[in-house]
């Protein structure tokens, strides 16, 4: 096979991502994506790879996904109620249509791998937590991330404060509060000139971060880990933002005995489409 490209997708609640990649350096050169319409994920995989497949000239398609996944059967085992429709999605036959090798795995174990390798081992035991659409886990040495049953990192099933924690921490929903609330959502450009005006955005910002900063200590002390790498969309926010929910981890774990550090994930929102492409690199 032609080893030049790789074409990452990386399926979402909200979103469908796709980059093309190099497959020696994993240098994204390319990227598009569109809003995830639940019962066409499948077809509009399929529209990716063709319409993609001749100009970009990839033999690899590697997808990280919502959802439990059974990466050997290529196939969706299990969503959460809001998706159900996903669910039992199988995309092996894909492989053999455009004559390419892919595979799959759950978005937030992908998020992981590519944290753990860019850190370059130096985190025996580190977990990377995903907050977009929902909430997600990937745990490195702490458990494998390919666990025969296929559960691992599954935390959004968590209940707290009377629902879920993909509920109760989504940042896409959060965003939604936000723009119904203050017509504004953390992606847009004016968003840090409205955050220093508006006093009640702060407060509730504040709020939602510190509510975030709770829960990963929580986890730090659970799993007992080296570092936390906090990915998804929740890793776009601007530093001066961003250091409310390190400064509420920090005092939280201050007079414990748990010395977890925690950081943006070095990737951003990126690392699903890196992390794809690193666990089929280990496949070929």
């Amino acid at each position: 096979m032609n080893s030049k490209n790789i074409l990452a997708i990386d399926i979402g609640g909200t979103h469908i991502k796709y980059a093309i990649v190099k497959f020696e350096t994993l240098e994204i050169i390319y990227t598009g994506s569109f809003k995830t319409k639940l019962p066409s994920i499948k077809s509009d995989v399929e529209k990716i790879i063709s319409s993609n497949k001749e100009k970009y000239n990839f033999n690899y398609v590697a997808i990280a996904s919502m959802g439990v996944i059974d990466s050997s059967k290529k196939e969706v085992i299990y969503t959460n109620q809001k998706a159900l429709v996903y669910k039992g999605t199988n995309f092996a036959n894909l492989a053999s249509k455009y004559n390419v090798k892919l595979t799959i795995l759950n978005d937030a174990n992908a998020a992981a791998i590519a944290e753990n390798h860019y850190s370059k081992g130096i985190y025996k035991k580190n977990l990377t937590v995903t907050f977009g659409t929902g909430v997600g886990c990937g745990l490195i040495n702490v458990f494998d991330t390919k666990q025969s049953n296929h559960f691992s990192g599954e935390i959004g099933y968590l209940k707290i404060a009377r629902t879920n924690l993909d509920t109760y921490l989504s940042f896409s929903r959060f965003n939604s509060i936000l723009l119904s609330k203050f017509e504004i959502e953390t992606k847009d450009n004016n968003f840090i000139k409205k955050y220093f005006e508006n006093e009640l955005l702060r407060k509730t910002l504040k709020s939602y971060l510190y509510k975030v900063g709770d829960f990963l200590s929580n986890l730090a002390i659970y799993y007992n880990v080296n570092h936390i790498f906090v990915s998804g969309g929740i890793s776009h926010l601007d530093p001066s933002i961003f250091n409310l929910l390190i400064d509420r981890f920090n005092k939280n774990l201050l007079n414990t005995p748990y010395k977890t550090t925690i950081s943006k994930a070095m990737n951003l929102n990126n690392s699903g489409f890196i992390g794809a492409c690193l666990f089929l690199k280990e496949s070929v």
